[in-house]
């Protein structure tokens, strides 16, 4: 029943979106753009929907360390981010790094795999992918 509920409250939370209204504009005209990290419970719920409904992938919960961020233009949801801890072991990367088992353990908390990125499809903004990751970068250090 609670996941039932959940989606009931997911469903509401899309609804009440604006998502007729196109977004078509040059990036300038956007910025500045509001990037906020995903806290709380109907922030979560907005961004299971969203990346539910629109992700060519669907949604699965991410699990592990992980930090979302929903991309506002005015009050306007317009994007997602989302990032996870990188995985432990990786042979290409760790080969590519040449780190010793020792280094990888002292520093794997340093990288972090985009594992989302949803510019939501009534958004047409030039350079608006490029901008976002740019952006989120310097928040995902400071986070």
């Amino acid at each position: 029943m609670i996941g039932a509920e959940v989606v009931k409250i997911a469903d509401k939370l899309l609804a009440g979106m604006d998502r007729s209204r196109r977004c078509a504009a040059d990036l300038l005209e956007l910025i500045p753009l509001r990037m906020e990290r995903v806290r709380g419970h109907l922030q979560d719920l907005l961004w299971d929907a969203l990346v539910r409904e629109y992700h060519y992938l669907g949604h699965q919960k991410m699990v592990g360390c992980r930090l979302e961020y929903l991309v506002f233009s005015a009050e306007r949801v317009i994007a997602l981010v989302g990032w996870r801890a990188a995985a432990l072991k990786l042979e290409t990367r760790d080969c590519f790094i040449v780190w010793t088992v020792v280094q990888r353990k002292a520093n794997i908390g340093r990288i972090a795999n985009n594992n989302h990125m949803l510019i939501l499809p009534w958004v047409r903004v030039r350079y608006l992918f490029s901008y976002l990751s740019s952006r989120n970068i310097k928040l995902l250090v400071a986070d």
